[in-house]
């Protein structure tokens, strides 16, 4: 549920502000002398400065050339620029909870309530959850002036012509005239401020089985920061990416949970349960996403531009659509002090990243791609009721290619229209279409203490957690240049009958594995009194049947939606196009990540450093040390994140955000 998304975040501001000035320790408040209701509340505000520009690169390449050209230019940017030092993130949170144990007011026969002592089952338990959540990003509003959405010098270079000027209102053709207002109105519904009721369930316990309804959050599987079995829940990445904590990315939706525990199982099972879910929602991760403009948007995608527009499909709240899946727990004793915790999970879920398809103009020359000249009454779209041929949606459905402005020449020879027709302009050269991708995973997990009798041998001072999980993902969405490239897919030296409209959509399997590691350390030359928490994680990942490729026009080469940079043509007749080919971020069949956090606690735990390091074995870094200062119930934190890689690869997404290395100084209030 969101409400009154376009109110401005000073609001939220104000909320939070108040909430500074309340005390209490970091657990929370019972309401009543019984203890049945419980309010907390998390908030923080922060400040993240950019370290480092953000790139904005644009070389002359003989060696790539335009078709027709001797030269090319290859183009790499973040959109906006920003420079070092300016604020790239100003973000309010508000996060509050109220649990309530309704379960004496039942059986006291309490209103409605009484009912549920007549059952024929008797509930054990009965409470409700709500969970309100508020957010919210300055830097729209009072931030530096390439972010913020009124007077943004950024956007007006996008209509500048060729000598410089801006274009005056009317102007310019669809393709060459990207929608800034639709831009800027679509970063404030987003991100500038957002209310939502953010979880809203209910318990119900009978006898050894539990149910959760409503709208929630459920977790399977091993891992941190990056997912395998963990992807039940749609993930939010449009404040931050990865450097906002999972936990506050996860995005919940309404399903139905059943837990029936089982207990022994002969002599060598023992603590089984089985736990299953269905949850019908449109919600998933791509919508809304990242949008043009927001300073984590990923490189050479942010840039407004009229040569491409996307259509996003979500889920449907139906049967079609649901999602679900079932997983067995048990623990198998090896030893007296060495048990295992197996689990064995089976579901159907949507992937983060949607299936994306390119449609384009099924005609050839002026008419069709790559200049696309359509009107209301396109004789060759409209011969075939709308549809391009093989694209998932139907261009009748969508206003902008139907409701186009009149040019503002209309003696341009090549804009005037037949007898009957409507005024023809260019318009946008491909529709990209985000569908969602309904995927099975299936997978299972082994958790186990190493007994002390063994870490002892190894100088360690506790006793480690090893954490294994497998999974194996069903029909993950796969693309590759020659599907999402029109120039390929199409291909103007064709004959007409052979040119496709499309290059449609592809799915991989794929096998996932990570092996982690928890452990607690003494190191006594650096922290006497205090042990250190030491967490590893080794992920790896291949993709079945991907063909792996560094060359940039190989089209059967595996690649994610995103472009690594974008091929310009030179020439001034076509340079209306813009960067109309992308070299896309390329995919490798075997991926390889590495994580690692450490973290201790000095002055009886009121001073918290950590450091945590990724490595993606293609050759991007991100180094984030950090410290927390804690005096109940504030926190303050002082992060640096350096992220650094080579070139951009696909794989964890790492290297995508290159270029944003920042400081972050927070402030949190916890009760």
């Amino acid at each position: 549920m969101r409400f009154g998304q376009r109110t401005r975040g000073i609001g939220l501001f104000i909320v939070l502000g108040s909430l500074l000035f309340f005390g209490g320790a970091a657990s929370g408040y019972y309401l009543d002398e019984g203890q049945t209701m419980k309010f907390g509340v998390r908030a923080y505000v922060n400040a993240r400065i950019g370290t480092e520009d953000t790139d904005r690169t644009k070389v002359i390449d003989p060696g790539t050339p335009f078709p027709g050209d001797e030269v090319s230019v290859l183009e790499s940017q973040t959109f906006p620029f920003s420079a070092a030092g300016h604020l790239r993130q100003n973000r309010f949170f508000l996060e509050a909870e109220f649990d309530h144990d309704v379960t004496d007011l039942m059986k006291k026969g309490f209103g409605p309530l009484a009912i549920l002592n007549h059952m024929p089952f008797r509930v054990r338990k009965l409470k409700y959850h709500l969970t309100y959540r508020g957010e919210a990003d300055g830097i729209y509003d009072w931030g530096p002036k390439e972010f913020r959405t009124r007077n943004n010098d950024s956007y007006r270079d996008l209509l500048r012509d060729a000598q410089g000027r801006i274009a005056p209102p009317g102007t310019c053709v669809l393709s060459t005239c990207p929608d800034i207002n639709g831009v800027r109105r679509t970063i404030r519904e987003r991100l500038v401020n957002r209310h939502r009721l953010y979880q809203a369930y209910v318990d119900v316990t009978v006898g050894d089985l539990f149910l959760r309804i409503g709208r929630q959050i459920l977790v399977w599987g091993e891992t941190d920061v990056f997912r395998l079995l963990d992807n039940i829940n749609p993930i939010d990445s449009s404040f931050g990416g990865f450097l906002i904590a999972l936990d506050e990315r996860r995005v919940p939706i309404d399903m139905i949970r059943a837990s029936y525990y089982l207990g022994s199982l002969g002599d060598r099972v023992y603590d089984a349960s089985v736990e299953a879910f269905a949850a019908i929602d449109d919600e998933v991760s791509y919508s809304p996403g990242l949008t043009d403009g927001s300073p984590w948007e990923l490189p050479n995608n942010g840039t407004p531009s009229g040569n491409q527009r996307d259509v996003i499909i979500q889920p449907s709240r139906n049967f079609r659509d649901i999602r679900g899946g079932a997983r067995f727990q048990f623990t198998t004793p090896f030893a007296d002090d060495f048990d295992v915790t197996w689990s064995l999970a089976h579901y159907y879920t949507f992937h983060d990243l949607p299936n994306v398809q390119v449609c384009v103009h099924p005609g050839t020359g002026f008419g069709g791609f790559p200049f696309q000249r359509v009107t209301p009454r396109d004789p060759v779209i409209r011969s075939l009721g709308g549809q391009i041929p093989g694209c998932a949606i139907n261009v009748n459905d969508f206003k902008f290619l139907l409701d186009l402005p009149t040019p503002a020449n209309p003696n341009d020879p090549d804009l005037v229209p037949e007898p009957g027709q409507d005024w023809a302009i260019l318009a946008p050269q491909a529709i990209t279409v985000q569908m969602p991708a309904k995927i099975q995973i299936s997978g299972a997990t082994a958790t186990f203490t190493v007994p002390a009798r063994f870490s002892r041998l190894l100088g360690l001072s506790g006793e480690p957690v090893v954490r294994t999980e497998l999974a194996y993902i069903k029909d993950e969405p796969y693309h590759t240049q020659g599907q999402l490239d029109p120039f390929i897919f199409h291909d103007l030296g064709k004959p007409a009958d052979q040119q496709l409209a499309t290059g449609g959509i592809l799915k991989r399997d794929s096998v996932n594995f990570v092996l982690g590691i928890d452990t607690n350390q003494f190191i006594r030359f650096l922290n006497p009194r205090n042990s250190f928490f030491i967490t590893t994680q080794f992920f790896y990942k291949h993709i079945k049947d991907a063909v792996e490729s560094e060359n940039p026009v190989d089209p059967n080469r595996a690649v994610l939606p995103v472009r690594a940079r974008n091929v310009q043509n030179p020439n001034p007749a076509l340079s209306g196009l813009g960067a109309v080919e992308p070299i896309l971020v390329t995919q490798n069949q075997d991926q390889f990540l590495q994580t690692l956090l450490i973290s201790t606690s000095y002055r009886s735990g009121t001073v918290n450093p950590s450091f945590t390091m990724l490595y993606d074995w293609s050759g991007a870094r991100a180094y984030i040390p950090s410290v927390t200062f804690i005096h109940d119930p504030f926190r303050f934190t002082l992060q640096l994140n350096v992220l650094d890689a080579g070139e951009l690869k696909g794989n964890s997404g790492v290297s995508l955000l290159r270029d944003r290395d920042n400081v972050l100084f927070q402030l949190e209030y916890v009760i």
